[in-house]
């Protein structure tokens, strides 16, 4: 947020904006850097440090955002904008410390733990991410992101039955390909046949294009030994581009089983 000022300033401030957003670094920084002569303030701070991030000098965005703290503690996009620097730097345990300063002053910004809940998961502490996300998820319940974070750690440490849960919760309230596909995935790894089924046709009928569902009902209708819908799914797959030329060898025999 940039503090508002005369119509003159108002008016850079939107051509600036007009350049960051066309991509044009350079256009932008010259004219956020001109008015931090006149004001200077936590937002623009943040801008010129953010272009300077996306023209790659990390040292100089750093310098910015860390001037925005100064002028402003409770601008949270600039901890997370400083924990990205210390990413691309390499430097991750920054980044986390960062962000559990933050959390610390400010424990109801659910936008500051979420990205400190990713920089556990990108750290390898998903234990310590659940407890993140768990806490969102405490303080709003009907927070997306959170689910789908738990869902993804529940998915792949093996706990079936709980990235199914949270991926049906996903999908009451966004109803997209995607998610049912990993409802789908969830339920068939936990051996709910049925469910696996149900939540892939759900896939298709959000997106008829979303080819991997296809092979998903075929694997699913051969091990309920309905050689008739395996077959159709099946073929329905080949129909994409997708599958590569061994892929492809391998489904067509296993129609040839399915319909000898």
């Amino acid at each position: 947020k940039i503090n508002s000022g005369s119509k003159e300033m108002n008016e850079d401030i939107k051509k600036a904006l007009d350049h960051f957003q066309k991509m044009e670094y350079k256009e932008a920084l010259e004219i956020f850097e001109r008015l931090l002569e006149e004001e200077e303030n936590a937002g623009l701070l943040n801008n010129i440090g953010t272009c300077y991030f996306k023209l790659g000098n990390l040292d100089k965005a750093l310098e910015f955002y860390q001037r925005g703290l100064r002028a402003d503690r409770e601008l949270k996009q600039l901890y997370k904008n400083i924990s990205d620097i210390y990413v691309e730097k390499g430097d991750v345990m920054s980044a986390i410390g960062i962000l559990q300063d933050a959390v610390s002053a400010m424990p109801d910004e659910d936008y500051l733990r979420y990205a400190l809940a990713k920089l556990y998961i990108k750290d390898c502490h998903q234990d310590i991410a659940v407890d993140e996300l768990q806490k969102i998820l405490d303080h709003n319940p009907d927070n997306l992101e959170a689910k789908y974070e738990l869902a993804k750690i529940y998915y792949d440490e093996g706990s079936y039955d709980e990235a199914a849960e949270y991926y049906e919760s996903i999908s009451e309230k966004l109803e997209n390909a995607d998610i049912f596909f990993w409802l789908g995935e969830s339920y068939a790894a936990a051996g709910n046949l049925d469910k696996a089924i149900f939540a892939y046709l759900r896939s298709i009928s959000k997106n008829e294009m979303y080819y991997p569902s296809y092979k998903k009902l075929g694997l699913c209708y051969m091990a309920q030994d309905d050689k008739d819908s395996a077959a159709e799914f099946f073929e329905d797959y080949l129909q994409f581009d997708t599958p590569d030329v061994k892929e492809r060898e391998e489904i067509e025999k296993i129609l040839e089983k399915l319909k000898s």
